[in-house]
């Protein structure tokens, strides 16, 4: 019996959430959600409307407005973050499934993003404490001046489709944190993850219009970044999109924090160096020991390390002119035997199957 074929089937539809209300389909387009690995679909999910998107900003002006949830004390605050650190790391293999079903990633890659996102939390759940002013001596001690810092207001999140819900809780536990009120935008392939954590959200005790999670293509995006409610945009996902984004961000004066993806920024090469020599046995017999590490690790197994979905890849080695052109042969020919072999069953590569 594998994971695969005891996991539980998916309802129908999965509804988007707006204040932490989950919406019906209505009359919206419907999209399916589809596990890459099989085909299959899993559920569907709705296109939010350009109306969807200006209540879900509407309900975060308002709550920022009435202090709902800046307005806790910080140790409150804290509290609720690391109750959601909690129900995500006890839910954390559920959360994992889903996130494997959703993107295609290995299993053992989402129960790490997994982690990740509720030590995320956890880790932001002390910043609401700490957030603090400053007092400044003027005129030589006379007079004192104070800073204070607040939160900016209404953030909306913009979430790439590779790490949905490690790169969610990057973005949601600071924002959050801060005492800003969120309207975030999955990826349009792979929802689920976060659709899961709005409900987490609201479990832990987030109040009701801090936190909207809207479904759909780019034009959600659009229409969100471009919204005059919207103080601050944070995205993540490729240099077209980005440039967008900050031009949508520039006609109202919006912060933006972005990271931004392209192929050439994820290719990286690999220079031989060092002393080494190769046994009768054909094994390696490094002087170097960062050197073995780096081939090893690095040049036989980044082209598969999660299949492509991490944003670095060692796409090449290059030798100095030294006459050792047996080395590069070698670690070519052993690299080509673990492709046709496997990878010796590294957990990293576990499937659902």
């Amino acid at each position: 019996m594998t994971l695969r074929t005891t996991v539980t089937a998916l309802p129908e539809y999965e509804p988007f959430l707006i204040g932490g209300e989950r919406i019906p389909r209505g009359d919206r387009p419907a999209r399916a959600v589809i596990d890459p690995a099989t085909g299959e679909q899993l559920t569907t999910v709705a296109d939010a409307t350009a109306a969807d998107v200006d209540r879900a900003v509407a309900l975060a002006v308002e709550a920022h407005a009435d202090r709902r949830w800046r307005g806790l004390a910080p140790l409150e605050r804290s509290r609720i973050l690391n109750r959601v650190a909690d129900l995500i790391e006890e839910q954390l293999e559920e959360l994992a499934v889903l996130e494997t079903r959703d993107n295609g990633k290995p299993i053992e890659r989402s129960r790490a993003d997994t982690a990740m996102a509720a030590r995320t939390f956890r880790h932001f759940a002390g910043a609401p404490s700490r957030l603090g002013g400053t007092v400044v001596a003027v005129d030589g001690g006379g007079h004192h001046v104070y800073t204070v810092q607040e939160p900016v207001g209404p953030v909306a999140i913009i979430l790439p489709w590779n790490f949905p819900i490690m790169t969610a809780a990057f973005k949601l536990a600071p924002a959050l944190a801060a005492g800003c009120p969120v309207v975030a935008k999955p990826a349009e392939d792979t929802p689920l993850t976060l659709l899961r954590l709005g409900g987490i959200l609201a479990e832990a005790g987030v109040p009701a219009g801090t936190v909207s999670i809207l479904t759909g293509d780019g034009s959600v995006g659009a229409a969100l970044t471009a919204h005059p409610g919207i103080a601050k945009i944070t995205f993540t996902g490729s240099t077209e999109v980005g440039r967008l984004v900050a031009h949508a961000a520039a006609d109202d004066f919006d912060s933006v924090a972005s990271g931004l993806r392209t192929l050439a920024s994820g290719r990286a090469v690999i220079d031989v160096e060092g002393e080494s020599e190769i046994d009768e046995e054909g094994a390696w017999l490094f002087l170097d020991f960062e050197l073995e590490r780096m081939l090893r690790e690095r040049s036989m197994t980044s082209g598969y390390w999660t299949s492509g979905y991490e944003t670095y890849l060692s796409f090449g080695l290059v030798q100095p002119a030294r006459g050792q052109s047996a080395r590069v042969d070698e670690i070519l020919r052993r690299s080509q035997w673990r492709q046709r072999h496997g990878l010796h069953g590294e957990p990293s590569l576990a499937t659902l199957r």
